[in-house]
């Protein structure tokens, strides 16, 4: 049975996630079909959850783009906040890539390059979208062929502002397989750089058929992302050509400086990839791509390393001409020719000089033993320290730091400051798991873990009063 909802008539229920559903409703005067997303009833309560949740249908608002699912109205009704949405036909990329885990190279850059347009264009708009992944891309089925659109804005924020206060110091806001790492250190300091880096992560799964950070567990899996520890995409995938191997790694880089200098940049190294017909519709937004692509800086975890060039040895044979036996000495400025004659006049010589300075060298080291006694041992460096203190709720919540218990409920230490990055994890039954990431300095020093919410079904049917 249908049921009432401020204008719209909700029909069916289309999905379900951990912050909110989704329905398939007809606005009741246009007649036309839409989607409703609203916001789980006990994440109505929680006053910043509500403003981000309504600030993505603001944000998407401000941002018109075809390959952007398009936002008509944002409200709340009956106390509970909703978005209203295009309704789209078919399916994510998710769903794609769990039924199929390798896509073909062409196929991946039909559907990637249209994302990196979208994002593109919202970075132009000031707007950063920072949970980019396969469940926020969308393959609408039209009747023109398959329409990528980019979903899910609401944990987007304005490039040029701190959101209105909505992102607190030490959250890490996202999804942590596709996070970079600045972004899971402090999403406040994260630019568009962290989407072009989700778009690697993504990049790599299509192609290599699995995440590039696969731990068993949310802390382990951020572990591997701040230390960029994951397989080559071409020693899992042989077929991925080695130049876009070098792509998705620099894409990937842990520093935000070694990415592509924007998303269009990323994109326009993309194109030599994609079928003649997709890289000429798409040279006319990012422009012809590179003659040459250079790979990422040496060194470091994420990066592709080679060895440096080879240089000409500073030693040189030169010319040597013959004559009577010789020896050569090795000397920074070449070879030294030393001739000498083949019966030397007084051999005896080559056994007494030795001999003596050998009695006057360890009569020397004696000596200097005596009268000089061996200098104490330098006092060990000065270890600074750092305090963490955290409280969690619920208080019940198990703590492991670095993977090791740490006891319930709160955790205090003084920690070395040795450039370590440290997890603390927290875990309760009914909760969502909560991970704090910090380096050198005291993270927040509240935790507090999210309920796990069974959708209730459809939003309240609003009664109307009787005159």
């Amino acid at each position: 049975m249908a049921t009432r909802f401020g204008r719209y008539t909700v029909v069916r229920q289309l999905g379900s996630g951990g912050m909110g559903s989704v329905y398939e409703a007809i606005h009741a005067d246009l007649q036309k079909r839409v989607a409703i997303k609203t916001l789980h009833a006990s994440f109505a309560e929680d006053e910043m959850l509500r403003a981000r949740f309504l600030r993505e249908g603001q944000l998407s608002a401000k941002l018109r783009h075809p390959h952007v699912v398009d936002v008509f109205d944002v409200g709340v009704e009956a106390d509970v906040p909703y978005l209203v949405m295009e309704i789209l036909d078919g399916e994510d990329l998710d769903h794609v890539l769990k039924r199929e885990p390798i896509q073909p190279v062409a196929k991946t850059m039909e559907r990637l390059l249209p994302v990196c347009a979208a994002v593109a264009a919202a970075h132009e708009a000031g707007i950063i979208h920072r949970d980019l992944k396969p469940a926020n891309v969308f393959l609408a089925r039209t009747a023109a062929g398959e329409v990528p659109k980019v979903l899910d804005f609401g944990l987007g924020k304005l490039a040029d502002a701190e959101g209105g206060g909505l992102t607190g110091t030490s959250v890490a806001l996202g999804t942590p397989d596709y996070m970079a790492p600045e972004q899971v250190q402090n999403s406040r300091e994260a630019d568009g750089r962290c989407d072009q880096y989700s778009l690697g992560v993504l990049l790599y799964q299509c192609l290599v058929g699995k995440k590039p950070f696969a731990g068993e567990t949310m802390a382990e899996n951020v572990f591997r992302v701040l230390s960029g520890q994951y397989d080559p995409p071409r020693q899992v995938n042989p077929n991925i050509p080695p130049a876009l191997e070098l792509v998705i790694v620099k894409a990937m880089s842990l520093a935000p400086e070694d990415r592509y200098a924007s998303v269009s940049a990323f994109a326009r190294a993309l194109l030599p990839f994609a079928t003649q017909d997709v890289r000429h519709r798409w040279e006319s937004v990012f422009g012809p791509p590179e003659s040459s692509m250079t790979p990422p800086p040496l060194g470091g975890p994420g990066r592709i390393s080679s060895l440096p060039p080879v240089q000409e040895s500073p030693y040189t044979l030169g010319d040597v001409q013959p004559g009577p036996p010789s020896v050569l000495f090795m000397g920074r400025s070449g070879p030294t020719q030393i001739l000498g004659p083949e019966k030397p006049p007084f051999p005896w010589l080559f056994v007494v000089i030795p001999l003596v300075l050998s009695v006057l060298g360890v009569g020397g080291v004696v000596g200097w033993k005596l009268t000089h006694p061996p200098a104490p041992p330098p006092a060990p460096p000065r270890v600074e320290t750092f305090t963490v203190q955290v409280a969690v709720t619920p208080a019940t919540a198990t703590l492991e730091l670095d993977g090791a218990p740490v006891g319930t409920g709160t955790y205090t230490a003084a920690l070395p400051r040795d450039g370590r990055m440290h997890l603390l994890r927290a875990t309760a039954p009914g909760y969502v798991e909560g991970v704090l990431a910090f380096r050198d300095a005291a993270p927040a020093q509240t935790l507090t873990l999210t309920a796990v919410v069974v959708d209730a079904g459809p939003p309240p049917r609003r009664r109307r009063r009787e005159h």
